[in-house]
């Protein structure tokens, strides 16, 4: 394992911990945070394999998109939990709960979403081939975190949420 996989090891476990407590202290629910976190190795996975098709190298200038994919991607992710986990309190079925936050949260990621992946798009125009590739790289890597925030969540959250609801019947 090279220093790179060690660090992006480290930080994916980091964040793994910080959510997982966060999501217990705010609302006794840790696995969410291995919710969070998890559709961000397929994120890491698909950016790095972006680039090897790409024929982009990893580089220092390309090294940085792995902690930016860490950091959007758990961004985009926490707010579909959030949504999620508010439209459940609020009584709603699960598949209810997931339309309206694909409708509301997602509808607002992908907004935001493209706007930040165009903004880094602006890079390609640049005359330096590492910034091309840092804007081209980033602007893949923040669609993938869309992808997979509006994609991969929602499902993990159907069977986390039906799991919970499963577990309550049982005890009554």
């Amino acid at each position: 394992m090279c220093s790179s996989d060690l660090s992006i090891a480290i930080t994916l476990l980091a964040a793994l911990i910080v959510l997982m407590i966060f999501f217990w202290v705010t609302e006794f629910k840790p696995m969410l945070g291995f919710i969070a976190v998890s559709p961000i190795l397929l994120v890491l996975l698909w950016v790095l394999g972006a680039m090897t098709l790409l024929d982009i190298p990893y580089n220092v200038v390309t090294a940085l998109i792995t902690a930016l994919s860490i950091g959007i991607g758990v961004d985009y992710t926490i707010h579909v939990i959030h949504r999620f986990t508010e439209e459940l309190e609020h009584g709603k079925p699960l598949m209810d709960a997931t339309t309206t936050t694909l409708s509301t949260t997602g509808s607002a990621l992908i907004g935001s979403a493209l706007t930040t992946a165009l903004a880094f798009a602006v890079l390609l125009l640049s005359p330096l081939l590492p910034f091309q590739q840092f804007g081209l790289v980033t602007g893949i890597t923040i669609l993938f975190a869309l992808i997979a925030s509006i994609v991969v969540v929602p499902p993990m959250l159907l069977v986390w949420a039906a799991y919970h609801q499963w577990r309550a019947g049982m005890e009554h």
